[in-house]
């Protein structure tokens, strides 16, 4: 007779025990989610404050400076790089031809996929002023050689 008492005490000890780890699992599960968020805000936070002090530090450049994506969009133009070809709009997610309508620019670039630098090219605008212009450029390339885009710096020679 009192083995199924004993097999019943078991059982509920088993029960609580059960009930208790579920409890624990659960509030560490809500501290692990709480951190999460609080680690992915404050790295939301850190890339903003990067962002903001890459981007000061690129408008404060006397060059001008052109960074495409691997499609050849404009993911980053300085405002160096918007006077000295005259595009006061936002330029970003367009192709050069769209930016600044100058084909010899988007040869460049185009070029730029074979050889991987050029140094010292010069390029004569005509708007917003005659200027001539030296380019110096690089395709960025990943680890498996696929090109990732391209950075061009812009140095006005008159």
């Amino acid at each position: 007779m009192i083995w199924p008492f004993l097999t019943l005490l078991v059982f509920l000890v088993l029960v609580l025990v059960e009930i208790s780890w579920r409890r624990k699992f659960a509030r560490a599960q809500q501290a692990a989610q709480a951190e999460n968020a609080r680690l992915r805000q404050a790295t939301e936070q850190l890339a903003q404050q990067t962002q903001t002090q890459q981007e000061a530090l690129f408008n404060s450049m006397a060059e001008g400076l052109l960074v495409l994506d691997q499609n050849g969009r404009i993911q980053l133009a300085n405002r160096a790089f918007g006077g000295l070809f005259g595009a006061m709009a936002d330029v970003r997610g367009k192709t050069i031809i769209e930016a600044v309508r100058l084909h010899e620019l988007a040869d460049l670039v185009e070029f730029l996929g074979t050889q991987k630098r050029v140094l010292g090219y010069e390029l004569k605008l005509s708007q917003p002023a005659e200027r001539w212009v030296e380019v110096n450029g690089a395709a960025v390339f990943n680890g498996g050689g696929q090109r990732q885009g391209t950075i061009l710096i812009f140095h006005d020679l008159t």
